[in-house]
């Protein structure tokens, strides 16, 4: 059991299954045995739009396949999963004043190492790896 505030680490060697669990808990692939329950409920999750709708939050092993969004900053990486917080008011449209502090307070709480209109991959693979756990950490996640 998972309990709020608690971050779970999977770990084991190559091929004991332990991507094939992260992928079923985010709905990537179906569970082909056993269950998963969420909030004391029967957890099947349809996709990962899903499972993040649900307050499910995971920093996969491979940043750069599923976590990085290169050609982007890094300030856009950061505060892609905080757009309600950095829109102008209730309108779909951005508020660059507050993107611009956001990613500033972020980067400094963090200790990331890069400016923030720095592309991604010209971040070393720790600081990158700091931004994808901020895009998370930013994230009403449960």
């Amino acid at each position: 059991m998972i309990r709020r505030g608690e971050v779970l680490g999977i770990a084991g060697a190559l091929g004991a299954g332990r991507s094939e669990v992260v992928r079923a808990l985010m709905g990537d692939t179906p569970l082909e045995s056993g269950r998963m329950l969420f909030r004391g409920k029967e957890h099947r999750p349809q996709s990962p739009h899903d499972v993040v709708g649900k307050g499910i939050a995971v920093v996969a092993e491979g940043r750069d396949a599923t976590g990085v969004l290169h050609g982007l900053s890094l300030e856009r990486n950061i505060t892609m999963s905080a757009f309600r917080r950095v829109r102008r008011g209730p309108t779909p449209i951005l508020d660059r004043r507050r993107e611009r502090g956001f990613a500033e307070d972020t980067i400094e709480a963090l200790s990331i190492k890069g400016r923030r209109k720095q592309e991604m991959s010209t971040l070393s693979g720790g600081n990158q790896q700091k931004a994808v756990i901020a895009k998370w950490l930013n994230t009403p996640a449960r």
